[in-house]
């Protein structure tokens, strides 16, 4: 079961950042087709390594979690996950979000709830996989967080902190082998 388990997670990040690939592609008005060149070199080398793990199946996700201290992402995984457009009290509109909002289709919302994931089963997963997403993310919402409190919106720096703290934590736990919250 946990192998079988592991290879769909591989396979489904996989299909994800595929779909996040084609972001980088667009027909405008008044440039035509467009091409988001960095984007799309950037996020179909992180495809790749799925694509890789997917071949070399060295995650192994399922069983008991190894440090249950580390289960402080779901909550962000949640958040990501959910993400809500805009602070509101509204519960249709809140349940709107949590159903068809831009998880699957956006790196910043997605990665986190992956990284998620390989957090709670590191050591047993594929490190430079885990590493190379991570690294992506944190530069890409290191510069969406800037530029969002840099413009005042607040709400769109709260939307990608999951992203910047979970990446953040997956490098440190990545580069030290499981060390980063304080194992041997």
């Amino acid at each position: 079961m946990g192998e079988r388990a592991s290879l769909l997670f591989d396979l489904y990040a996989l299909a994800e950042y595929l779909v996040i690939v084609g972001q980088g592609f667009a027909f405008t008005e008044e440039y035509g087709f467009v091409v988001l060149t960095g984007n799309v070199a950037l996020v179909s080398l992180v495809a790749t390594l799925w694509a890789w793990e997917c071949a070399v199946r060295r995650n192994k996700l399922g069983g008991p979690i190894p440090d249950r201290r580390r289960l402080w992402v779901v909550p962000l995984a949640l958040l990501a996950f959910w993400s809500p457009l805009k602070p509101t009290t509204d519960p249709l509109l809140l349940i709107k979000w949590l159903v068809a909002g831009y998880y699957g289709v956006a790196y910043c919302l997605t990665t986190p709830v992956v990284l998620s994931v390989l957090i709670l089963y590191h050591p047993r997963v594929n490190e430079p996989v885990m590493r190379l997403t991570a690294f992506l993310g944190l530069t890409f919402g290191a510069h969406v967080v800037a530029f969002a409190l840099l413009g005042a919106s607040v709400w769109s720096a709260v939307l990608h902190a999951p992203l910047v703290v979970t990446c953040a934590y997956a490098l440190a736990l990545s580069a030290r082998g499981g060390q980063a919250d304080g194992r041997a």
